[in-house]
């Protein structure tokens, strides 16, 4: 509770008669025989002494009361239980505390959606939304990588390769000539423009070990 409250929220301890309100973060039950009361008033619940080698704690209450359980991956034992409740997707497991709160958000925004309803107006504007961010990456990378093969297939890139090598062209003043390209290109487009552009051409000609030798 402590180092809760060193963090910044607000905390009320159930075995010192701290009350429940509005303004508490984190509400800690340190008390005996009252589990079954909190697991009906909660829609999620994480079984506690998974995520370290303890063994777990019994999740068959919380799942007899409809709740939605994780679990961490040490409930050796109850290792047939977590199984059976797994394998009816009626469990999830989570590796760490991150995996922990992204699960519990989750799990929370789907219960949030299934109380409130489901606007369908709602997710058809994100799926749009999300449309139009993702349809320009992918363009992109089918350019780039039509653009790449173009290169490949057409021998333009072997052309300017074998052009270096075969006329001892000094490899020094090539990455010289590189990076003043790359700064001239920099005035004029943004950085994933430029490598998409150049480096089909340069990577070859910076990997040929006749190039690049001194």
């Amino acid at each position: 509770a402590h180092e809760m409250r060193s963090a910044g929220l607000s905390v009320a301890r159930r075995s010192a008669g701290e009350s429940l309100y509005t303004g508490v973060d984190v509400y800690i039950v340190d008390t005996l025989g009252e589990l079954g009361l909190f697991y009906r008033l909660a829609d999620v619940v994480f079984v506690g002494g998974s995520l370290v080698p303890h063994g777990g704690q019994n999740p068959l209450e919380p799942a007899r009361l409809g709740c939605a359980l994780l679990f961490g991956p040490h409930m050796t034992n109850f290792a047939d239980f977590v199984e059976a409740l797994a394998g009816a997707d009626a469990a999830t497991m989570v590796t760490d505390g991150r995996s922990l709160a992204a699960a519990v958000g989750a799990l929370g925004g789907l219960l949030l959606a299934i109380v409130k309803g489901v606007r369908w107006d709602g997710i058809r504007e994100s799926i749009i939304d999300s449309g139009k961010v993702i349809a320009p990456i992918l363009f992109l990378l089918l350019t780039a990588q039509m653009y790449a093969r173009l290169l490949t297939t057409g021998g333009i890139v072997n052309l300017i390769t074998e052009t270096i090598t075969g006329s001892g062209f000094d490899p020094n003043v090539a990455v010289l000539v590189m990076i003043i390209i790359w700064l001239i290109l920099g005035m004029l487009l943004d950085s994933g423009s430029i490598i998409l552009l150049t480096v089909p051409i340069f990577w070859p000609i910076a990997t040929t070990p006749s190039a690049v030798s001194t």
